[in-house]
């Protein structure tokens, strides 16, 4: 996680892409900004007092450290708000230099701006000031809601990012397209042809005050219940309380099994913050990630399938908290390496191995030291990656022992020049990345039986 202040901008080109896995991670970002979509637990128009309205496919703007909607108060509060809308180009204030907000009051209304228009008179602004400060300019001049648009991308995908927690607004952030945009302007009877126009060749353009209202409303407050170790949040008209209760006692039996798996590093647990999601259309509303579990800052969201409650999903995101909660962070590869070795120790021992086997069989398996440096899950090679990372774990705490694995956790994560002058494979094995490999795959052969000449030809 980066320690300044930035904004995420997800499109087409950074969404998973699991080869023959992708159907099972939830939609593209596009099905959102459908508008034959529809979402039974939010909603986003422009309206009139007069009794029309009109659908304008969005997404919520998602805090990073909370995992929520901005403006859920962590899934705590509903968000329902009505206000009229007023437009103010990019949304930068600087001192002497330019004012979105001449001309326009956004006190108790909806403020919307462009994020990421090709301003060339600006764009040396725009690069300074980050959209979260242009958010909060907003809010700190009383706005009810703050409405992004994007000029650029097609399905916009934002979360808010910052590093002091508190600065995270705590009212209704949400993004639509360009599409949703020209929707508003025409509303208010505004060629958005000739605002987009204006705003290239003057290389600004002026704030409006819309005729046109927005009515933007999330259930975004879930049910709460809490257990010895968890605090868990639920859709109640979706998952029942009798389903979570078995999903708490499913969780709380995992936390006893990671404690024993790790019992000779004396972990301690924190009590955790839960939330459960009926499928992965809500999970990827609410959360912005794509996948059954995800695991951040003494958090784990989940995907519940409605049948029988997933071991193996509660042991591996929990031993994500467990593990980072008490030697911190490492790379993606020893992150979810870690996860896989536990979930496969809770359900079934020889499943990485064998399908490592399987890919090298076929293959298509690739060196481990090609998968150090990705972020598995965001790669098209993930489903290669999980097993080997979970598999290779296994064969350092087996063949080492887990005091070594933690020292070479806590050094992966350093700085890549710094790692390039101190292996951490030499430094905790005495043996190069490459040397590892084969004596895992040596390893593999020893309990599972593969031709020498597949290990050679890999």
């Amino acid at each position: 996680m980066s320690t300044s202040k930035h904004f995420i901008l997800c499109g087409l080109s950074t969404i998973f892409l699991i080869t023959g896995q992708a159907k099972s991670q939830g939609p593209k970002t596009a099905y959102f900004y459908n508008p034959a979509t529809e979402l039974p637990w939010a909603s986003c128009n422009i309206c009139f007092d007069g009794g029309s309205r009109q659908k304008i496919p969005f997404l919520p703007v998602v805090n990073s450290e909370k995992r929520a909607p901005c403006g859920s108060e962590r899934y705590s509060k509903d968000i329902d708000v009505k206000g009229t809308l007023v437009f103010i180009g990019n949304g930068i204030v600087k001192e002497n230099e330019w004012d979105s907000y001449d001309g326009v009051d956004v006190k108790n209304k909806i403020a919307m701006f462009c994020y990421d228009f090709p301003d060339r008179v600006h764009a040396k602004l725009e690069s300074e000031i980050s959209t979260e400060d242009r958010i909060n300019e907003a809010i700190s001049r009383g706005a009810l809601a703050v409405v992004l648009f994007s000029y650029i991308e097609q399905y916009p995908f934002l979360i808010y990012r910052d590093m002091n927690g508190e600065n995270t607004p705590e009212i209704p952030v949400v993004t639509i397209n360009k599409n949703g945009a020209q929707s508003i302007f025409e509303s208010a009877y505004l060629d958005s042809a000739d605002i987009f126009n204006e705003w290239k060749n003057n290389g600004s353009v002026r704030s409006h005050a819309l005729i046109t209202k927005m009515a933007i409303s999330i259930e975004s407050k879930f049910s709460r219940i809490e257990t010895e170790n968890f605090i868990f949040f639920f859709r109640e008209s979706y998952i029942s309380r009798e389903q979570i209760e078995k999903l708490a006692d499913i969780n709380e039996k995992s936390i006893a099994f990671n404690l024993n798996l790790f019992k000779n590093d004396k972990l301690v647990w924190r009590k955790t913050f839960t939330a459960y999601f009926r499928d992965y259309d809500s999970k990827l509303f609410f959360v912005h990630h794509w996948g059954r579990g995800f695991s951040s800052g003494g958090s784990t969201y989940m995907v519940y399938d409605g049948e029988i409650p997933d071991y193996g999903l509660a042991v591996h995101e929990n031993a994500h908290e467990l593990i980072n909660g008490n030697w911190g962070n490492s790379t993606s590869f020893m992150d979810e390496g870690i996860a896989m070795y536990a979930e496969a120790q809770a359900v079934d021992k020889d499943k990485n191995h064998l399908q490592v086997i399987q890919y090298l069989k076929q293959g298509e398996l690739f060196p481990v030291k090609e998968m150090l440096t990705l972020d598995i899950g965001s790669s098209n090679k993930t489903h290669i990656a999980y097993p080997v990372s979970g598999s290779f774990i296994e064969f350092l705490i087996r063949s080492y022992s887990l005091r070594h694995l933690k020292e070479a956790f806590k050094l992966e994560i350093r700085p890549e020049e710094e790692k390039r002058n101190e292996d951490t494979w030499i430094k905790v094995f005495g043996k190069s990345i490459d040397e590892l490999e084969k004596e895992w795959l040596h390893w593999l052969d020893g309990q599972y039986g593969i031709p020498e000449k597949v290990i050679r030809k890999h």
